[in-house]
């Protein structure tokens, strides 16, 4: 069945997928998808900072970093934790720098689409899923 649209209590598995990459397709029953993107998003983020790149911020000097720092809120809550800590300037001098900062910013883009992709299921727009328990 279908929805129109989303629902007060439904946001509830919106904002759950937005604390925790996975979360809110865990919460619908969809825990294969869950473990795999929750582990993809998680992975990219943390090789990011293995690779010493930068968590962007509001109060970087450049306009298109502020800009990064509103995609890189798709990381959830971690967001604001790295966002405080010295892992947010990365290390320029290292070559892997750009690389970093490139699967950070990608694994919170990532975890945008997973919050897409968890409303899709609650609207019923995902028809005969390979996901769906059975």
């Amino acid at each position: 069945m279908t929805k129109e649209k989303l629902e007060f209590e439904d946001y509830k598995y919106l904002i759950f997928a937005w604390l925790f990459p996975g979360l809110g397709h865990y919460l619908l029953g969809l825990k294969k998808k869950a473990y795999i993107l929750g582990g993809i998003v998680i992975f990219m983020i943390a090789y990011g900072l293995y690779l010493k790149g930068h968590i962007y911020t509001p109060s970087d000097q450049l306009q298109l970093f502020q800009l990064g720092s509103l995609f890189e809120l798709g990381m959830g809550p971690v967001y604001f934790i790295l966002s405080f800590t010295p892992l947010r300037e990365g290390v320029v001098k290292s070559f892997t720098f750009e690389y970093g900062t490139s699967f950070i910013l990608t694994g919170a883009i990532l975890n945008y689409f997973a919050i897409i992709d968890v409303a899709d299921h609650i609207l019923g727009r995902h028809k005969d899923s390979i996901w769906e328990e059975k």
